[in-house]
């Protein structure tokens, strides 16, 4: 007789909240099971009624991520912990028990505005475990959305973390344009520019510009993200000409 188990999974963006309502495209975001007895399908969705986590300073055992979020401050770092509620949203799907203990692996596919991620998590799955959790983390930055102008030479970006949490700057913020830095290599053909751009503080929401010189001129801008705190990276590149 075959036994039932269920496996749910959590995805937590490196160093920021549950990947929900606004991630990129988060409809197409893909968690699948894949072990001796095929593949299963662990359904992701978000809806109007889903929320991603709850962000508190203090450590809840069994509930929290291990993995906080790192706010740069003046004393030195914020730390807060990650926690799921009952409307979290996560991934979750029956499946049938081998009958021997075996590795397995679960597969995410995570859109972004460069094309899509894939993330391999390994799991153990044994005939004596009937519920299984997993907290997947994700790392790299959501960066997207270019505007450029060529009368003024004006070009932006918005970086956010993969959960698509975004970088401002007041009291309730936990990503501050401090921890990130954000330039631009520029294509002229026959020489490259470097560009350091800056957080746009009249925006205030996750927007970094800069001036690119003789911008009509150029053929691509490749837009390059980090994050100090946690080595999140993105990239993104704006093909001007050919």
């Amino acid at each position: 007789m075959s036994t039932q188990a269920s496996l749910t999974v959590y995805l937590q963006a490196l160093g920021g909240k549950f990947l929900g309502q606004n991630a990129y495209y988060p409809d197409n975001i893909g968690v699948i099971l894949e072990y001796s007895g095929g593949t299963v399908n662990l359904p992701y969705h978000v809806t109007d009624a889903t929320n991603d986590g709850i962000l508190s300073p203090a450590f809840v055992n069994n509930s929290s991520s291990v993995f906080p979020v790192i706010t740069p401050i003046m004393e030195g770092y914020g730390l807060n912990f990650l926690a799921p509620d009952t409307s979290t949203i996560y991934g979750v799907s029956l499946f049938t028990l081998p009958a021997r203990q075996e590795n397995a692996r679960v597969t995410v596919n995570i859109p972004g505005p460069a094309g899509y991620q894939q993330i391999q998590w390994p799991i153990v799955l044994s005939p004596a475990e009937l519920i299984y959790y997993a907290t997947i983390i994700v790392p790299g930055l959501l960066v997207g959305g270019p505007e450029f102008n060529l009368e003024t030479g004006m070009v932006s970006i918005y970086v956010k973390m993969m959960c698509g949490c975004q970088i401002t700057v007041g009291p309730d913020s936990y990503w501050l344009p401090n921890d990130f830095a954000v330039y631009i290599n520029v294509d002229y053909g026959d020489s490259t520019k470097y560009i350091i751009l800056q957080f746009d503080t009249d925006r205030n929401n996750s927007t970094f510009t800069g001036y690119v010189p003789d911008i009509d001129q150029a053929l691509s801008v490749n837009f390059n993200a980090l994050q100090a705190s946690t080595g999140n990276t993105g990239v993104y590149t704006l093909f001007l000409r050919q």
